[in-house]
């Protein structure tokens, strides 16, 4: 049992780095800036391409998806 204001993180990474991009686009869609934030800012240390990931049937990042959908901030953001 954890004590109260203990962090607890458990995470199992899949092998194809697109299920993690399927999640970005998603949250760009729903715009979710706090999600597209975190995930950014993980990806950048780890796995610096995957900002400019495409979607593949589309071809479009999550820079064109965010414009598309007038999301501003995300926008700016990246």
């Amino acid at each position: 049992m954890l004590r109260s204001g203990t962090i607890f993180c458990y995470q199992v990474f899949p092998t194809n780095i697109s299920f993690y991009h399927n999640i970005l686009l998603k949250a760009v869609q729903e715009k979710d800036f706090e999600a597209v934030k975190r995930m950014v800012d993980f990806f950048a240390k780890y796995n610096p391409t995957f900002i400019n990931l495409t979607e593949s049937s589309s071809q479009n990042t999550a820079l064109h998806l965010a414009a598309e959908t007038g999301f501003f901030k995300v926008l700016h953001f990246l």
